[in-house]
């Protein structure tokens, strides 16, 4: 709510895809739950494929995580999160 306020925000631009875990309901835009702060969600890559994310990426020239290079390509508990 505070970052809300103080920058007067409507639109939150989110980089979730339609593959990724729990996003496979989501539209282009849509209000933010409950829960979260009265704002319109913004998914600009929803329908975009991992193959077109690391196009773009490397077609831009664009810096990225060293944790890629080193073969991770998702991250999560200690126990479970292994290089590919």
């Amino acid at each position: 709510d505070e970052l809300v306020t103080k920058w007067n925000l409507d639109v939150v631009i989110l980089g979730c895809r339609r593959t990724d875990p729990g996003c496979g309901s989501l539209s282009m835009a849509a209000p933010t739950d409950s829960e979260w702060p009265p704002l319109i969600r913004v998914n600009p890559l929803i329908n975009w494929s991992y193959k077109d994310v690391w196009d773009y990426i490397l077609s831009k020239g664009l810096p990225i995580c060293s944790l890629y290079e080193m073969g991770y390509t998702s991250l999560g508990y200690t126990d479970r999160t292994f290089p590919n």
